[in-house]
């Protein structure tokens, strides 16, 4: 009685129809920033501000007293705070946005720019 269970569930087993899962492939793109400024005749001790906005209107900031160019480099967003809650910063990956940048020293603008990130989905 054995031997016919199992051969029975043997066959049951080997007979019933088996399904191959095609592969769903998931992609991850995204992008940070990184920031300097300094004096090429090397001035020490100065106030500098990174302000990164978003296309949907967050804005993030990024503050130090840099005492040269090594001291001045910072990271979007690891580096940078969002201005309303403060909260570390974020970038959004999933679709396309442009981010806006400054960078002041001393409370004077010296540089901005745009930064486009695209996804062609």
């Amino acid at each position: 009685m054995k031997k016919i269970f199992c051969i029975l569930l043997l066959t049951i087993f080997t007979s019933l129809p088996t399904y191959s899962i095609e592969p769903a492939w998931l992609t991850a793109a995204c992008f940070n920033m990184n920031f300097a400024v300094w004096d090429k005749f090397g001035t020490k001790g100065y106030d500098v501000l990174y302000k990164v906005r978003s296309g949907d209107g967050h804005e993030f900031s990024a503050k130090l007293k840099a005492s040269g160019h090594n001291s001045s480099k910072v990271n979007f967003p690891r580096d940078f705070k969002d201005d309303k809650s403060g909260k570390d910063a974020s970038v959004v990956c999933h679709g396309s946005s442009d981010y806006f940048w400054e960078i002041y020293v001393h409370g004077e603008l010296k540089e901005r720019g745009k930064v486009s990130f695209n996804r062609d989905h």
